[in-house]
């Protein structure tokens, strides 16, 4: 899974969650059934392109939070990544993930109805949702 972590969250409930869930309650399976990565989105590559210029959803976080379980055909390990899932979001993440690591644990884009919701996923990994279908929708 992964999510972006926004400019200005305060990151002390979403430090504890991970905190939990890599070393107080990890997923079964030994030391090595979990991974987490933190990538920085900082540089002005990033910060100095307006946010809604591109569909790159990423613009105005400051880092990706990605994490790995393995075994994911193991019940436990599953329920744990879904656990995890859901407490980072509890901590305050948006709905808001790197396209390269779609997660389709992801709750945020499913409907009341629990039909997925295909802007709502849209609107999960790119910005500027409605130019990026105007500009797919030219001749």
């Amino acid at each position: 899974g992964s999510w972006m972590v926004p400019r200005g969250l305060d990151e002390g409930q979403l430090y504890r969650v991970i905190q939990n869930a890599f070393k107080e309650d990890p997923p079964p399976g030994g030391p090595y059934t979990a991974q987490l990565y933190l990538y920085s989105l900082t540089g002005s590559k990033i910060t100095d392109v307006p946010h809604l210029q591109t569909a790159y959803g990423g613009r105005s976080a400051k880092w990706v939070l990605h994490w790995r379980f393995f075994s994911a055909n193991n019940d436990a390990v599953r329920a744990r990544h879904n656990r995890f899932n859901r407490d980072i979001r509890m901590a305050g993440l948006p709905c808001k993930s790197f396209y390269n690591y779609i997660d389709g644990d992801t709750e945020c884009h499913i409907e009341p109805s629990g039909m997925p919701s295909k802007v709502r996923w849209l609107e999960a990994y790119f910005s500027n949702v409605p130019r990026m279908q105007a500009i797919k929708s030219l001749p």
